[in-house]
């Protein structure tokens, strides 16, 4: 069900991200080598900075995308999430639903890891779905 809402020019850009084919996808890591989860999509057209990991085996919070004081490689920076009008870190979804194997997906990150969601999918679901997705547009 397509609801009325206008995705501000941030939110358009990471939906055509998603779409394009240009972004390979990885999962359970924002960005992994060239590989991205979608919230990562969004974090690279964003410009956040990106610290590589150090060593293998580092912490997700030693290495990743930063915002502010805040640097992370598992879900996106704390008040970025808000500052694009995501809910919270994993860009929560305002309600859940089960995907076709009967796994809940409570969040934009459920659906790339979870419910194993492509670029494409994710995207026409946010589409399909704005105000399950965004608070405002950004």
């Amino acid at each position: 069900m397509s609801e009325n809402f206008e995705f501000g020019p941030l939110q358009t850009k990471w939906l055509e991200a998603l779409e394009s084919g240009k972004y390979a996808q990885g999962h359970r890591q924002l960005k992994n080598g060239n590989a991205y989860c979608c919230l990562g999509v969004l974090c690279e057209l964003a410009e956040l900075p990106f610290t590589p990991p150090k060593a293998t085996g580092s912490y997700s919070w030693e290495y990743g995308f930063s915002f502010g004081a805040n640097i992370s490689n598992g879900y996106l920076p704390t008040e970025f999430g808000e500052t694009v009008g995501l809910r919270g870190c994993r860009g929560n979804l305002a309600e859940h639903f089960l995907d076709s194997a009967g796994n809940g997906v409570y969040s934009l990150a459920d659906c790339n890891d979870v419910a194993a969601m492509s670029f494409p999918e994710i995207a026409a679901y946010i589409r399909q779905n704005p105000k399950n997705v965004f608070t405002k547009a950004a």
